[in-house]
């Protein structure tokens, strides 16, 4: 019975063999909370055995049964002679929340690449705790290798970095050696806005990079940034969206909806394009910019009749989020709802209930 089950398990914990107590301490920490206590402090030892799976699978336990033992311990693990335990360590303090924060940027001066790209990604998830992150991920964006500055370039972006802060380290990234990370470090800039307006030159240089989806993206950023570059950030999408390459042109359609209402004409043009894809990216870049794509309506209507159920489910969708403007559509929206394609018909009801709503009682 469970009793001696316990108890079994409990004279486990002293057995000789590493495994054997692991085995035992998982299978305590199952029974549920009281027993799991049991098992933390045999966890807990075996963080320091000789064996280094074992050690991480003491680590990953002790993460489930008592999390709270779990942060006081990994970072004694992050010390761990062996690469495996630090990027296990790393990898298990990034889902403990922002409490974790202080020892992940610790982990930015790791010696293996590999941990400072875990501990890179796993900050950008913290926005609460941007003010202690910033400073250690602007810090990695001159790391040697270019998966530790992709990652601090995105988590900067997502931590919604002050302007004053990151904006430098940025601006040299988008001349980084890596492509992966230059189009990175332009859509970052993009998201700064007006904020980011002493990047504009080497965004404008960017628009003549190797890499056409690094051009797409600094277009995108120029016209977002400094309104006045729109036209010649629009001159670049419409080369871009002539690409023989489709992938070339979804990236071009994407960052000519981050234009705005400056980037209609572009999307407009795209609703034709021969890939169903890059069309149904263009409904929806349209369908972002709500009532200010009133002047594509036209173009919308007819994607309401295109081959693509992809395509007719984001015209659908666009025209809903134009909202009452968009009444001309209703009869088409309304023949969509026989649609034999649910994507169809769920698309055209929410839009009809967006252009039409419901009369309150």
């Amino acid at each position: 019975d469970r009793p001696d089950a316990e108890e079994a398990l409990r004279g486990l914990l002293q057995d000789d063999d590493g495994w054997t107590r692991l085995q035992a301490a998982q299978a305590l920490g199952a029974m549920g909370p009281a027993a799991a206590r049991e098992a933390v402090q045999p966890l807990e030892a075996m963080l320091e055995h000789e064996d280094v799976q074992l050690r991480v699978e003491a680590a990953g336990a002790l993460l489930r049964f008592d999390p709270e033992a779990a942060r006081k311990a990994l970072p004694g693990l992050m010390a761990d002679k062996d690469d495996r335990a630090r990027r296990a360590a790393v990898e298990m303090l990034a889902v403990l929340g922002p409490q974790s924060v202080p020892a992940l940027v610790k982990a930015l001066d790791d010696k293996d690449s590999s941990i400072r790209a875990v501990a890179a990604r796993a900050l950008g998830e913290w926005k609460t705790q941007a003010e202690r992150s910033v400073p250690g991920l602007v810090g990695a964006l001159g790391d040697e290798d270019p998966q530790v500055r992709f990652h601090a370039v995105v988590a900067l972006r997502k931590l919604e970095a002050p302007p004053e802060q990151a904006l430098a380290g940025l601006i040299a990234a988008v001349g980084d050696e890596d492509p992966q990370v230059r189009q990175e470090a332009a859509y970052a800039l993009s998201r700064m806005g007006a904020g980011a307006r002493r990047a504009a030159p080497a965004l404008a240089e960017a628009l003549g990079d190797a890499d056409p989806y690094v051009r797409a993206q600094a277009a995108a950023a120029l016209g977002r940034i400094d309104r006045q570059a729109a036209a010649q950030a629009i001159g670049v999408l419409g080369e871009l969206l002539a690409d023989d390459e489709s992938s070339v042109r979804l990236e071009a359609a994407l960052a000519a909806a981050e234009l705005g209402p400056p980037g209609i004409p572009l999307l407009k043009r795209t609703l034709a394009d021969k890939h169903s894809m890059v069309r149904a990216a263009a409904a929806a870049g349209l369908g972002e910019m709500g009532s200010g794509a009133l002047p594509a309506m036209g173009a919308l209507r007819e994607s309401l009749s295109d081959g693509g159920w992809d395509v007719r489910a984001a015209a659908a969708t666009a025209l809903g989020q134009i909202g009452p403007a968009a009444a001309s559509a209703v009869p088409q929206l309304e023949a969509l709802l026989q649609s034999v394609y649910g994507a169809d018909r769920n698309a055209a009801a929410k839009a009809l209930d967006l252009i039409q709503p419901p009369a309150l009682p």
